[in-house]
């Protein structure tokens, strides 16, 4: 085979030289955006395709994106680091940003948190 048509392959197919996929289906299916913020909600120790995060009040943070996604129409997980709270949860998601809550039953508490979306960039 030529290198010009192993390139072009390349470029549309990863393989382990068993089994090709199409690009398209790992970028896709690829997060476009991931963040893990500091135990007190002030910081992100580690993001992609982030641009800030806005310490919105105790339990309540503001990520923005960098990139922006396509329109507010797209999937946030959310998880914590800690078990004192008992729910957490996305709100107001924007082509540019979204909001997650840290609540423990009785008030919004802040811990680390990470978020992943799934979704179309714009």
């Amino acid at each position: 085979m030529s290198r010009a048509k192993n390139l072009a392959n390349f470029q549309t197919t990863i393989t382990d030289g068993t089994t090709s996929v199409a690009t398209s289906f790992v970028t896709n299916g690829s997060a476009k955006v991931f963040s893990k913020t500091s135990a007190d909600g002030t910081s992100i120790t580690k993001s992609f395709n982030v641009s800030s995060l806005v310490d919105t009040n105790t339990g309540q943070q503001t990520i923005n994106i960098n990139s922006n996604m396509s329109d507010g129409d797209y999937i946030v997980q959310v998880g914590k680091h800690t078990s004192s709270v008992n729910a957490e949860w996305v709100q107001s998601t924007a082509v540019g940003s979204f909001i997650m809550y840290n609540y423990n039953g009785s008030s919004y508490v802040d811990s680390i948190m990470f978020s992943s979306v799934d979704g179309d960039l714009a």
